[in-house]
């Protein structure tokens, strides 16, 4: 099910000029989730940007982006960090370079509240506002965010998809999200249906500094009647699950045992790869929990 859809197809700016005298010019595009900018040098000599700090993952501390329509948030690109680097980039004159975010994953990352970005439409506005060069430039574009669509669906693929996983507060559920970063429409399990949720192909490992092994958390158990639950994700479209991994903890499945109190890094885990008829692959992502 690898066919091109119309929902994600990139959205062009309406880019504001920037501003007389700056040396850079910023422009953006939307594809799916994702903003790309665009920056030009504009002047007559070269210039020197501040295009990402890399920490994990890339952080973007110059930019900040609004949202107006299905929601109205305001995103920023920088989390807490202990080790990075600055990484700058010389335009030559009438030299261009991209840099690309994810606004879906970066809408439930430390630093931006509101949870996950909705589906719907949405007026974008992103604001680079930086000191090397000191340039303010501003674009704006248009978004549309997709919703998954719960149906009977098949897929031969393997790449195109990235996991989300946020803490929805200290001692709370963890979301899930699965998305689709890719070009094209993937059909992905989301969940088993039974007198309860659950997942055959999502774990937790917690590493507390307290244990001296991890702690696996299963979300699969006893049941008599289910069945998977699929959906269809357009570009940029997410699936979202809530897990109380405190209450699958206690579970004799897990240990039975509350999971400890304290500050615990957690990696999650989505594996399909037994699947025949759906998306098949194996992705992750980490996040801090606290109990």
């Amino acid at each position: 099910m690898r066919t091109p859809l119309l929902v994600g197809l990139a959205i062009l700016s309406m880019s504001r000029a920037a501003l007389a005298g700056d040396p850079l010019s910023m422009s953006a595009t939307t594809t799916g989730s994702a903003l790309e900018l665009t920056f030009a040098n504009v002047s007559a000599a070269p210039v020197t940007m501040r295009t990402h700090v890399r920490a994990g993952r890339d952080h973007h501390d110059d930019l900040t982006v609004r949202l107006t329509g299905a929601q109205t948030r305001t995103l920023r690109f920088t989390e807490a960090r202990d080790k990075s680097v600055p990484v700058d980039a010389t335009l030559a004159p009438g030299g261009r370079l991209v840099r690309r975010v994810d606004l879906a994953a970066w809408a439930v990352r430390a630093g931006n509240t509101g949870g996950p970005l909705a589906p719907g439409a949405y007026d974008v506005e992103a604001v680079w506002d930086a000191t090397a060069p000191k340039v303010r430039l501003v674009a704006t574009a248009k978004l549309v965010i997709a919703a998954p669509v719960e149906t009977s669906c098949t897929d031969t693929a393997s790449t195109g998809l990235e996991l989300i996983a946020t803490q929805v507060r200290a001692r709370g559920p963890v979301e899930v999200g699965v998305h689709n970063v890719d070009t094209v429409a993937h059909c992905v399990v989301g969940y088993v249906k039974a007198h309860e949720l659950q997942s055959d192909w999502l774990v937790f490992d917690l590493h507390a500094a307290s244990a001296k092994k991890p702690r696996r958390i299963a979300l699969d158990d006893s049941r008599r009647k289910s069945h998977r639950v699929t959906f269809e994700l357009a570009p940029g479209a997410t699936v979202w699950t809530t897990w109380d991994l405190d209450a699958w903890a206690r579970r004799k499945r897990n240990g039975a045992a509350p999971i400890a109190r304290d500050t615990h890094w957690a990696e999650a885990s989505y594996d399909t790869t037994r699947e025949t008829d759906v998306w098949r692959g194996k992705i992750g992502d980490t996040l801090g929990v606290t109990y």
